[in-house]
């Protein structure tokens, strides 16, 4: 698997002879976002540029970089799915440059209590706008499976949100074999991630009751309930 690239090695670079990458705002396993001046346009507009540590080609690590980028395009027509601008390919990294949302991810705002707190109209709209970019996702056959607050962003006052990060994200109704991947708090029952996790618990705290989990087969699962059952647990 490719890590994340350094932040520290990339941070003042020119991407491209355009994208001036002027600060490091995040990141996760695989990638490192970074704040970035677009020069090519008069206002020299901000956007966010997304740094992968480019896989070798034909590895499972290149295909899911590949899709990352082609279920962004695909649905990229909803106005609640993050805005894909450019991807660049080099020979050692990819850049995907995306819309710079200034109100950053989900998690900034759920934790600020004065905007949340018995703030019912805000939570209605924003779980409102989550539904209806999953579900338009959904129509395209694209499933994100790893929906959670840090890749939902924010414009600046909040009142908007988009889905973000589809580096998990598969084109199938039914999970593969050994897939599985996300954040576990926000898994599904039923995952490969739980089901291994319930066994652990259950051979700790009783074993007998590790017969109900079939003896540990892990059968496909419904890859639209899983992020039915992440947006669920997001509104708690």
């Amino acid at each position: 698997h490719s890590k994340a690239p350094s932040a520290d090695e990339l941070l003042g670079n020119v991407v491209a002879d355009t994208y001036i990458l002027v600060e490091f705002i995040g990141g996760g396993s695989f990638g490192t976002v970074f704040r970035a001046i677009d020069t090519s346009t008069p206002e020299r507009t901000e956007v966010a540029v997304k740094a992968i540590n480019k896989a070798k080609h034909g590895t499972r690590q290149r295909h899911r970089q590949i899709l990352e980028c082609h279920v962004l395009y695909k649905c990229a027509d909803h106005p609640n799915v993050l805005p894909i601008r450019n991807v660049i390919v080099q020979e050692k990294y990819v850049f995907v440059v995306l819309e710079l949302c200034a109100g950053g991810d989900l998690r900034k705002f759920t934790d600020d209590r004065k905007l949340v707190w018995r703030n019912d109209e805000w939570v209605r709209s924003i779980l409102l706008q989550m539904i209806d970019a999953v579900e338009s996702c959904h129509k395209k056959n694209v499933f994100h499976c790893d929906l959670k607050p840090g890749n939902i962003m924010c414009s600046a006052d909040g009142q908007k949100v988009y889905i973000a990060d589809f580096g998990l994200a598969v084109l199938r109704e039914e999970s593969l074999p050994g897939s599985g991947g996300g954040t576990w708090q926000y898994m599904a029952p039923g995952t490969s991630f739980t089901l291994l996790l319930y066994l652990i618990l259950a051979a700790i705290l009783n074993p007998t009751l590790e017969s109900l989990a079939s003896g540990g087969n892990v059968t496909p699962y419904a890859t639209s309930g899983y992020d039915i059952w992440a947006l669920g647990v997001i509104l708690v």
